[in-house]
């Protein structure tokens, strides 16, 4: 379940109703007839772009209350996972597009049914919170050398390669390495230097076009994909 801040984990309750438990239900029609004996668990995580850096937690749910127009759920904070809540987001959408979940658009709904064995999957791709952290340092150079050869993402990382947040980061990425800012002539006097500068350009725009069209066919009803790709 996602929350917006510390407040929500301290306070222990939080309550679905309105169009965000209509955008659960419409993915989840069993989420309104749960009942408290066959949660094993949650994982919570904070909603925020802001506090993605934040670590997800693992929760105990105490009560599941539904009435007619809305779901309340208490917990308790067991532990803090080994892994940050952006990673955590990315993971769920991952898990759910295997199981054949489509959700348009770059939100997930403000809580998500998963398996067991899905938060066990989840819980241990820390290492991709990696790609994170170097997009918070602008390190555009190490997220590009932590998965070229781009072409190849559909093969060397399949996972990436069905993630829309992850794919996005990777194409800014790329998309970054290929601006050119620095004066040609006085930057490379010498015409080969100069000529293998821009056929590296031109590569980079190719691998952010190609990573754009994939978020495109990932998400063909986003928006938000058509205009990076314009």
């Amino acid at each position: 379940m996602f929350v917006f801040d510390e407040r929500t984990f301290e306070n222990g309750w939080v309550s679905y109703s309105g169009q965000y438990l209509h955008d659960i239900a419409s993915l989840f029609s069993d989420f309104v007839s749960l009942e408290l004996p066959s949660i094993d668990g949650a994982v919570g995580i904070f909603a925020k772009k802001v506090d993605e850096r934040q670590p997800a937690r693992m929760l105990e749910v105490s009560s599941f209350d539904s009435m007619e127009d809305r779901i309340s759920i208490r917990f308790k904070v067991t532990t803090e996972l080994g892994v940050d809540s952006g990673t955590v987001r990315r993971g769920i959408r991952r898990q759910l597009g295997k199981a054949g979940v489509v959700i348009d658009g770059p939100y997930l709904p403000l809580c998500c049914m998963i398996g067991t064995e899905d938060v066990g999957v989840i819980s241990a791709a820390g290492g991709e919170s990696d790609l994170s952290l170097m997009h918070s340092r602008l390190d555009w150079i190490g997220i590009h050398k932590k998965f070229q050869p781009i072409a190849n993402l559909d093969h060397n990382h399949p996972d990436v390669w069905t993630d829309v947040e992850a794919l996005n980061m990777i194409g800014f990425a790329c998309a970054k390495l290929a601006e050119t800012s620095v004066n040609l002539k006085q930057s490379f006097p010498d015409a080969r230097q100069k000529q293998d500068f821009l056929k590296q350009q031109s590569y980079y725009r190719q691998e952010t076009e190609a990573l754009r069209k994939r978020c495109v066919e990932l998400q063909p009803n986003n928006a938000g994909a058509w205009s990076n790709l314009a």
